[in-house]
């Protein structure tokens, strides 16, 4: 995966959202795969490729946090709050203490902040960049930024940096395992989240099934 330059991990309701939206500086174009672990993710896996590929039940984030243990490769991770970042450096010296950390910001800047913030992903010479903003802010900045970060491999993972900080419960295993953590995260927060599950959800696998029938792929 690190021997590609320039390559970028977007979600489906990144896609999902942006399909709703004027394009932006190639949301999906810049996309080289997305990680599967809801149940929307996994029914545009059955459906454009016949079945879930082996592993992409697991979660990719952790995947990439093994493969760097003791390389000379690191992340960056960009976005939620100081508190969180904070507390997720703290899990990460702990889980994966053979894993360089390259540098750490929140997700708390100005527009006129953002250059700085750019540099510095680039003068920390890390080579996977991890952002938090949620979808699709977090999509839509990897695309316009992307190249000028520096980093070889830059991926949107919305709220993983406050699950793995415990900021937010996670799901239990099983549950995850199912696809159904949006679900878990629904009961949770049901008057932020209804519109963005039960709406969403239905407006995503609408999409699928139409794009599936009419033999148009959206990448």
């Amino acid at each position: 995966v690190l021997e590609f330059r320039g390559s970028s991990i977007a979600i489906p309701r990144a896609l999902d959202l942006s399909s709703a939206r004027p394009p932006r500086v190639g949301t999906r174009s810049t996309a080289a795969g997305t990680s599967t672990t809801g149940r929307g993710r996994i029914a545009a896996a059955i459906l454009f490729r016949g079945a879930v590929p082996e592993g992409e039940l697991a979660r990719l984030e952790n995947f990439l946090c093994e493969a760097l243990a003791g390389t000379d490769k690191s992340l960056y991770l960009l976005g939620a709050k100081p508190v969180v970042v904070a507390a997720l450096r703290a899990w990460m010296a702990v889980y994966y203490p053979h894993t360089r950390v390259a540098g750490a910001r929140n997700g708390y800047f100005t527009q006129d902040e953002e250059p700085q913030v750019i540099a510095d992903i680039a003068a920390s010479k890390a080579d996977v960049l991890l952002v938090a903003f949620g979808a699709p802010r977090q999509d839509v900045w990897v695309a316009e930024h992307l190249q000028a970060t520096g980093v070889k491999l830059a991926m949107g993972v919305g709220g993983l940096f406050d699950y793995y900080s415990g900021n937010i419960p996670r799901a239990p295993q099983w549950v995850r395992e199912i696809g159904m953590e949006w679900a878990f995260r629904l009961s949770q927060e049901p008057r932020r989240l209804w519109k963005r599950y039960l709406c969403g959800n239905v407006v995503f696998l609408s999409r699928l099934m139409w794009w599936k029938l009419s033999g148009t792929r959206k990448t």
